[in-house]
């Protein structure tokens, strides 16, 4: 036992000075076409089915969906319910998002008055 310490004392110094690495910066630069993305990535995110009137009811409010593009109507779609650091809401059914809310439950319009 007394010599694996002896060897240890003299080992570890040398396997320090040939293995370590001058510690950088863990983190990286925000990649600008991540920027948009940012609120979307850090907001909480939760599951649930669209209702036969349209709607999503999450944390006692109702998030009515406006009519959509792509699809008649969205009952009984999985789609995920996004709930922004300032109160805001957003609905997604996958990539689309379907719906865009404040924190008073009031559909957000786009300039065109076609929901944002």
């Amino acid at each position: 036992m007394d010599a694996a310490n002896e060897f240890l004392k003299d080992f570890w110094p040398r396997f320090n000075t040939a293995f370590t690495v001058e510690p950088e910066s863990a983190f990286s630069p925000l990649v600008p076409s991540m920027k948009a993305k940012l609120p979307d990535i850090s907001c909480l995110k939760t599951e649930r089915t669209v209702g036969n009137d349209n709607c999503v009811s999450y944390k006692g409010r109702t998030l009515q969906i406006p009519p959509q593009r792509h699809r008649c109507h969205c009952v009984r779609a999985r789609v995920m319910v996004h709930e922004y650091e300032d109160g805001a809401m957003a609905v997604f059914h996958g990539s689309w998002r379907l719906g865009q809310y404040d924190a008073n439950e009031r559909l957000l319009l786009d300039r065109a008055g076609a929901a944002a």
